[in-house]
């Protein structure tokens, strides 16, 4: 899909920005240290272990058995904000995009969006210990879905991340990985088009989260 050229000049610079932002933001929220995790660079000039835009620095000297996240960041786009009735495109192919993009280790979406003017969100398929007014059914096809839960991401840097994330997290984390859970993860999904000619299951709103400044 093509972008429009606001997207195409807004998009790049921005994102950049609001990677290492949201590197720097999840990095104190996790490990209460700044420089753990870093925005993937493509330079070649790191061991690059990992995939997303939000890796850790130093994968060698990583605090947990390993990085368990894939995240994808997002910021500007004011012409794909999505909304209740519409718009939502965009989202929907990014979070497709990101559930393809899962490995055995880095098994957990998380979705950072901060659109044009609205407060940042974050969107993830594991409920959290944490409020979720909002929630968005993704169709994936042969009568699969995929729910993600809408987090008011501002909100929740507030909060312990232990506390915040499920019971069984710690424990994961600190398992090492047998050697078929560092093999390549099978996409789910191999077409976005067949899923976008399909009717579109919207759960609940969740434009009222991303609506105000």
């Amino acid at each position: 899909m093509s972008k429009s050229k606001n997207d195409r000049v807004e998009g790049k610079p921005k994102g950049n920005s609001y990677e290492r932002k949201a590197a720097k933001q999840l990095s104190i929220w996790m490990f209460d240290n700044p420089k753990i995790l870093y925005k993937h660079e493509d330079s070649g000039a790191r061991k690059i272990v990992y995939s997303g835009d939000i890796i850790p620095k130093d994968a060698d000297n990583f605090p947990w058995k390993f990085w368990p996240f894939i995240v994808e960041c997002k910021s500007g786009y004011k012409t794909r904000i999505p909304t209740l009735c519409g718009n939502q495109t965009f989202l929907r192919e990014c979070l497709i995009k990101l559930l393809n993009e899962r490995t055995f280790s880095q098994r957990i979406p998380f979705f950072i969006a901060q659109f044009y003017n609205r407060q940042p969100i974050l969107m993830t398929n594991i409920k959290l210990n944490f409020f979720s007014p909002n929630t968005l059914t993704l169709e994936l096809g042969d009568n699969k879905y995929e729910l993600f839960y809408v987090y008011e991401f501002n909100e929740i840097l507030k909060k312990d991340f232990i506390k915040i994330m499920p019971e069984w997290f710690y424990d994961t984390i600190n398992t090492p990985l047998t050697p078929a859970q560092k093999a390549p993860f099978k996409p789910i999904i191999t077409s976005c088009k067949q899923i976008y000619n399909k009717k579109q299951q919207i759960a609940d709103m969740i434009d009222e989260i991303i609506s105000s400044k």
